[in-house]
């Protein structure tokens, strides 16, 4: 009987070890947030799925906003809620929170921009703060280009030189091809000097020269200077705050631009191309924000720095970390000094790990309804063979990367890259 009782006492204890274990506890709370993200992330498809290019969308609860004066707090305090970018100073959906049972919250926030991009292109650029972010703008609302809300309709007198549409002002831009005479086209901008018109031909943006526009006024398009942005193009951000009882893995900024075509963007005062659907957080996560942002893609091609000699071309399924420098000064427009300065330094492009892969495994949850395109993480695969160990990255959709086989072709990306994809190079 003595032994019975022993026997019993010690199931006991250890079952009450396992229940109460630090370990176990870590696990329920992250049962609890995993199931408050994807239940979040399921209403934030409900309330912002019809989102229009230039509004911000209060996609599920909590977040805290910083609005212009003229903005009444109140219009932007609710899911499905909607306000003009122009109109955000700061965006701050909340972490995840499971403090008070029946009232778990993670916010989302979701923003339609045409950043780079003219008005009327098909698709926009989608950027999503998910729970623990901050955005804070670096464009104020004197200094932001407004692009016509319709643009005006045109046809092409003469055939004429094509530019992409980047940071650089036109003339200094890459040629992208020729559009014939008598090409029907929509406009919404002309460049400083008043020899290039910002286009929309065929679904292809450019600057198109005001020459192939003979006799035609194009006096009342706004005039889109040298080095402006439109809103919320340059952005400052923070992840990883009041992360609590839950990992801050699923705090990031999301960015998509549409699918085969480019948008230029600032983030953390780093000149980015994106081609792609990247994310970005910061290291450590937290307040003060950390020394270091990580840019991670998904799909497509980043490319930071462009058109300079430090260029860094960022394919899917690569990462990059970024340091900001020391010292913390006021750098946004909300007036606080939070951020980073100091020179920006850069590392070289490294694969995706499995250990980040499963930071993003939340992006299942997430539709595709308020994207440009669907997107899924790839998938790691590892073997074995004569050469040592074989890394190959699985993507659901070939579309990820094709323009890092053009890359490869051209001999921008290293063979040591170019072979995770089985490109070939030069």
């Amino acid at each position: 009987m003595l032994h019975s009782r022993i026997t019993t006492l010690i199931i006991v204890t250890l079952v009450a070890g396992i229940l109460f274990a630090p370990g176990t506890v870590i696990a329920q709370d992250s049962n609890v947030c995993t199931a408050i993200v994807r239940d979040a992330l399921t209403q934030t498809v409900v309330n912002c799925a019809d989102n229009e290019t230039g509004q911000v969308c209060y996609g599920f609860s909590e977040i805290e906003s910083v609005l212009q004066e003229d903005v009444d707090v109140e219009t932007f305090d609710e899911v499905g809620e909607t306000v003009d970018v122009i109109d955000a100073i700061t965006l701050r959906p909340g972490a995840v929170d499971i403090s008070t049972p029946d009232e778990e919250t993670w916010g989302v926030v979701v923003m339609n921009l045409l950043a780079s991009l003219p008005s009327g292109v098909p698709d926009d650029v989608v950027v999503i703060g998910f729970g623990g972010a901050e955005i804070e703008s670096d464009v104020l609302l004197e200094e932001a280009f407004i692009p016509l809300e319709t643009p005006v309709s045109f046809t092409a007198a003469a055939a004429g030189e094509l530019r992409e549409i980047t940071l650089l002002p036109p003339g200094e831009s890459e040629a992208i091809g020729q559009i014939a005479a008598w090409t029907s086209l929509i406009a919404d901008a002309v460049s400083e000097d008043g020899q290039w018109i910002r286009v929309l031909a065929d679904d292809q943006p450019g600057w198109l020269s005001n020459n192939a526009f003979e006799d035609v006024d194009v006096s009342d398009l706004p005039v889109l200077e040298d080095g402006q942005l439109t809103p919320m193009q340059a952005f400052y951000l923070r992840t990883g705050i009041d992360a609590g009882s839950c990992a801050p893995n699923s705090s990031w900024v999301l960015v998509q631009s549409p699918e085969e075509m480019s948008a230029d963007m600032i983030f953390y005062d780093v000149p980015m191309r994106v081609e792609a659907t990247m994310l970005l957080r910061t290291l450590a996560p937290g307040e003060p924000v950390g020394p270091q942002m990580q840019l991670v893609v998904l799909y497509g091609v980043v490319t930071v720095n462009p058109d300079t000699e430090d260029e860094i071309i960022v394919p899917a399924g690569y990462s990059l970390m970024i340091g900001l420098g020391p010292d913390f000064v006021s750098l946004g427009i909300e007036g606080d000094e939070d951020e980073r300065s100091g020179t920006k330094t850069f590392g070289e492009p490294v694969l995706f790990n499995q250990g980040l892969l499963d930071d993003l495994g939340f992006l299942d949850q997430l539709s595709p309804d308020i994207f440009n395109y669907e997107v899924e993480p790839p998938v790691l695969m590892s073997g074995s063979g004569t050469g040592g160990p074989l890394i190959d990255l699985v993507f659901p959709d070939p579309g990820a990367t094709s323009p890092i086989e053009e890359l490869c072709a051209t001999g921008a990306l290293s063979p040591a890259i170019c072979a995770v994809y089985g490109f070939p190079t030069p």
